[in-house]
C-alpha cells in the first residue's frame, strides 16, 4: 500500500497498491512500485513513472490520463506508455504533442516498423494509409507525412520504404507513390518535395535514384533574380570540345548491380575525360550500400561505390557557344 495514508499520498476516492506507491489526486489510481498518480482521475502502474503534476482536483487537457512506468529510480523515472486526456498519446514520450508521438532514447530498433504480408489476399495492400483532410477554413500547411531525422553518426533515413512485387499479372510495385489535387486558388501543389543542405562536404542529394527516371517535363532555375556578375561568356569553348573524345561502352552491371546501371551498347563521354578539359561539369558522387531488407534471395552486399558524375545538362551552353 502507499507508505502513508494521508491527503499527501492519497486523494479522495483513490487508491495505492504496490509499494511506495502515491496517489495524491482525487479519483487517482496507482499501482506497482514507486509509481505516482498526480493527476485527477489519472491511472498509473508499472514502475517509477514520470507522475507528472498537474490539476489534482480537475479534468485538465493536457494532463496524463494513463502511464506505464519503466524506470529504474526515483532519480531515473521514466514512462514506457502514456496517454493525456486529449487524447495525445506518446511512447517514450511523457508529454506528447501529437496524437501518435514516438521517442527512440537511443536504442537500436526500429520506431515504427510495419510487416504486411498480403501474398494470400487479391485485395489491395498498404502498409501505412495516410489521408490528411485540410479542407476546412483552415491555412495551415497539411502533411500526411512528415519526417525529421537528425544522426550524427550513421545513414539517416526520414523514410525508408522498399516494395517487392512477386506479382504474375504485371501490376507495378511502388515503393512510394504520391499524388496531389490542389484546387486551393493559386497555391503550389507538391506530390513529392525534397531538399538536401548541410555543411558536410560529401555529396547532398535531395532525390538519389538507382535506376531510370521518367518525367513528362523538367526544369533548372535560370531567372536572372537567382543570379550575379551576369556577363556574356568571354571566351569560346570550341576548342575543347573538339578535344572531347566520344566513346562506346558497356556497363559493369554484374559487378555493380546494386546500382542498376543499363544495359545494351552506350555512346557518350567518360567523366575522366570531361574533368581534364570541363572540371566544372564533374562531380563526386556515392552510391550508399544495400541494406539486409534490400538483399533477396542471398544476394551479395553492395558496398557505397563512389565514383565521378557529368553534369551533361551544364554541358549544353558550350555547345550553344560554339555554333
Amino acid at each position: 500500500a502507499a507508505s502513508n495514508w494521508d491527503e499527501t499520498e492519497v486523494g479522495l476516492y483513490s487508491t495505492g497498491l504496490g509499494f511506495g506507491t502515491r496517489a495524491s489526486a482525487n479519483m487517482s489510481f496507482a499501482d506497482g512500485y514507486y509509481t505516482a498518480a498526480n493527476t485527477y482521475a489519472g491511472f498509473s502502474i508499472g514502475r517509477y513513472n514520470v507522475g507528472a503534476e498537474g490539476t489534482s482536483t480537475a479534468w485538465t487537457p493536457a494532463d496524463p490520463l494513463f502511464e506505464v512506468g519503466n524506470g529504474t529510480s526515483n532519480a531515473n523515472r521514466n514512462n514506457a506508455f502514456t496517454i493525456r486526456k486529449d487524447g495525445r498519446v506518446g511512447i517514450h514520450d511523457a508529454t506528447p504533442d501529437y496524437l501518435l508521438d514516438i521517442e527512440n532514447p537511443g536504442l537500436s530498433m526500429r520506431s515504427i516498423y510495419v510487416n504486411h504480408d498480403n501474398t494470400a489476399s487479391s485485395s489491395t495492400m498498404y502498409g501505412l494509409y495516410v489521408n490528411a483532410d485540410n479542407t476546412a477554413a483552415n491555412s495551415g500547411a497539411s502533411y500526411g507525412a512528415y519526417f525529421d531525422m537528425t544522426n550524427n553518426n550513421d545513414d539517416s533515413y526520414g523514410q525508408y520504404s522498399l516494395a517487392y512485387s512477386d506479382s504474375t499479372d504485371g501490376s507495378p510495385a511502388f515503393a512510394v507513390r504520391s499524388f496531389v489535387d490542389n484546387d486551393n486558388g493559386s497555391g503550389a501543389a507538391y506530390a513529392l518535395y525534397g531538399s538536401a543542405s548541410g555543411t558536410t562536404t560529401g555529396p547532398k542529394y535531395a532525390g538519389y535514384f538507382s535506376g531510370n527516371v521518367y518525367t513528362t517535363a523538367s526544369y533548372l532555375p535560370s531567372d536572372a533574380m537567382l543570379k550575379t556578375a551576369i556577363r556574356p561568356a568571354s571566351t569560346s569553348t570550341t576548342d575543347r570540345l573538339l578535344q572531347l573524345p566520344v566513346s562506346e561502352f558497356e556497363y559493369l552491371r554484374s559487378q555493380y548491380a546494386h546500382m542498376n546501371l543499363p544495359g545494351g551498347q552506350h555512346t557518350g563521354l567518360l567523366a575522366q575525360d570531361v574533368e581534364a578539359l570541363f572540371p566544372e561539369l564533374v562531380h563526386d558522387a556515392v552510391q550508399p550500400a544495400t541494406t539486409p531488407e534490400e538483399r533477396r534471395d542471398g544476394a551479395p552486399a553492395g558496398e557505397d561505390v563512389h565514383f565521378k558524375a557529368v553534369d551533361y545538362t551544364r554541358l549544353v551552353p558550350h555547345l550553344i557557344k560554339a555554333l
